[in-house]
């Protein structure tokens, strides 16, 4: 078991496999990464940080895919369109940081910390966030906001837009 393998930056274009290994954190940032694959994802694997790559399209994750998978980055990429992160696959998940994208919508598991700034949204946001939420530098989202994210101890909104990014 290991607790933290770094690879941020080392100019990977290919996902690496370590589904061989035990690892609790990987820093996969600052690569040419475009795709996930989970399956070459290592066992145990607790914190996943892939921001700062290439990552285009919205990929299938297969049911319990992400078992011990607490904290994901996907900021800094190039994620379009919606974002749905089905409870199946990421039954631990907590915290998730989607800044920096090009993504409309997000539909996801309950969350205690969920940063989508920076992005296109105006579809509905549907997620249960406990204490985080950050949904700044996009459009006006406050309507259309779900009735799950009442709950919400810190809400970020500055710089809203009314119109297009």
């Amino acid at each position: 078991m290991m607790d933290c393998y770094d690879l941020s930056g080392d100019s990977l274009k290919e996902f690496p496999d370590l589904s061989r290994y035990m690892i609790r954190s990987l820093n996969l940032s600052h690569n040419q990464l475009d795709t996930i694959i989970p399956e070459r994802l290592p066992l145990g694997l607790e914190r996943l940080d892939l921001s700062h790559n290439r990552i285009e399209g919205l990929w299938y994750v297969k049911p319990y895919s992400f078992p011990t998978l607490r904290v994901l980055n996907l900021s800094h990429n190039r994620l379009e369109g919606s974002l749905i992160m089905h409870r199946s696959s990421f039954f631990s998940l907590t915290e998730v940081d989607l800044s920096h994208n090009r993504l409309e919508g997000f539909i996801g598991p309950r969350l205690r910390k969920l940063v989508l700034a920076h992005n296109r949204l105006d579809y509905e946001l549907d997620a249960a966030v406990t204490d985080y939420l950050d949904v700044s530098y996009n459009k006006d989202l406050y309507p259309r906001l779900s009735p799950n994210m009442d709950g919400v101890d810190t809400l970020v909104r500055t710089r809203l837009r009314e119109g297009s990014l």
